[in-house]
């Protein structure tokens, strides 16, 4: 393999919104630098868009439905029968045979409910994560560092772009504060720790903090983020630790 081929698979994947979150995020760090991967995305998508109309629509076979019927008829409706004690006995047949098949309907309806819910959820899971990694993508211009900001006591994910002395924060998931506190961004360098920055979380879904946030550029060590009451820094984190990563 050369050094490009590993992408021109990634973009078949790409095409297919079939990749995992770490390759989809490091194929759109490399598409809009490569021509190549940009026509061949294009193409593989015009391709996929022509298999919904490759194959026309047919009736199954007669058969088919037949048989159907007649396994139905055969195991949920007797033939008929002369005598009462018979009669009797096929009415209780075809109460159960009912209530069997009333049974296989609604298992079967929960069955395709529940897989359909499980579909969405996936699918809007994959999406969201999409989502996230194009917009870390996007703020990666030539020279920034990309930061995962790990949960300590948080839930959601955080990554930090630091390009220069300026810090974008990508965040997903993060639980909303309050207007009597405020998130505070800490930075370590040379050894020291001090407040980098000051944000607000409004909304637990994609989140983009691109202003002011500022870090010690070359002589970084380490992000990590707490919750503090009130609305300024204080002097040293006194709120846990909710987010950390090594820069």
């Amino acid at each position: 393999m050369n050094a490009h081929d590993r992408y021109d698979e990634l973009a078949v994947g790409h095409a297919l919104d079939a990749l995992e979150p770490s390759d989809e995020a490091e194929f759109l760090a490399h598409l809009p630098t490569c021509a190549a991967c940009q026509t061949a995305v294009s193409a593989h998508r015009d391709t996929l868009g022509h298999f919904a109309y490759a194959v026309e629509s047919v009736d199954p076979p007669a058969s088919v439905l037949e048989g159907i019927r007649a396994g139905i008829g055969a195991s949920a409706f007797p033939a008929p029968v002369a005598s009462l004690a018979d009669r009797r006995s096929r009415t209780v047949k075809m109460r159960t045979a009912m209530v069997g098949v009333a049974a296989s309907v609604v298992l079967v309806a929960a069955l395709a409910i529940g897989l359909v819910s499980a579909t969405t959820r996936n699918s809007e899971l994959k999406q969201r994560d999409l989502a996230f990694s194009r917009a870390v993508s996007s703020l990666l211009t030539t020279g920034a560092q990309r930061v995962e900001l790990s949960p300590a006591a948080g839930p959601g994910k955080v990554v930090a772009v630091v390009h220069g002395g300026q810090v974008d924060l990508v965040m997903s998931g993060v639980p909303r504060n309050a207007n009597d506190s405020t998130y505070v961004l800490w930075q370590q360098a040379a050894g020291q720790v001090s407040a980098a920055g000051v944000f607000d979380v409004r909304s637990t879904d994609l989140t983009v903090v691109s202003t002011g946030l500022h870090v010690a550029g070359a002589d970084l060590q380490q992000l990590m983020i707490t919750r503090e009451s009130g609305r300024t820094a204080p002097p040293s984190a006194r709120g846990a630790v909710l987010y950390t990563g090594t820069a």
